[in-house]
């Protein structure tokens, strides 16, 4: 409640006696609803501020979860002919097993080597 009183004693400071303020129109003031937009401007930050308070934080799903050596490998310029190999280490960080079924390459005249079936 302490909040709300400081709420509207700001607004009304900043309303009523900030001196940039222009003058009033006074068919607004002998209406009464001046302070609804003010209200609802504090009601709104209220909501909002209510609304982040129960927040949850976020939490790993669980899950395989694929670890790599490297996300990209650079083999610069290679020469026809000779064969290349990498070797690249895959892990898996997750608490359900993780089965990896193909390997493939993004490039298509690249051959990758036959890859077994696997589970981690």
């Amino acid at each position: 409640m302490a909040i709300l009183h400081f709420a509207f004693s700001t607004l009304h400071w900043l309303t009523e006696r900030h001196p940039m303020r222009k003058p009033r129109n006074q068919e607004v003031t002998r209406n009464g609803l001046s302070w609804l937009p003010g209200f609802l401007i504090v009601l709104a930050v209220l909501g909002v501020l209510a609304v982040n308070s129960y927040a949850q934080p976020a939490t790993a799903r669980p899950g395989p979860k694929l670890l790599l050596s490297a996300d990209a490998w650079d083999f610069a310029q290679v020469n026809q002919g000779p064969t290349l190999t990498k070797e690249i280490r895959v892990e898996n960080a997750g608490d359900e097993p993780l089965e990896i079924t193909a390997v493939e390459s993004s490039c298509p005249t690249c051959v990758t080597g036959r890859a077994e079936s696997k589970t981690l």
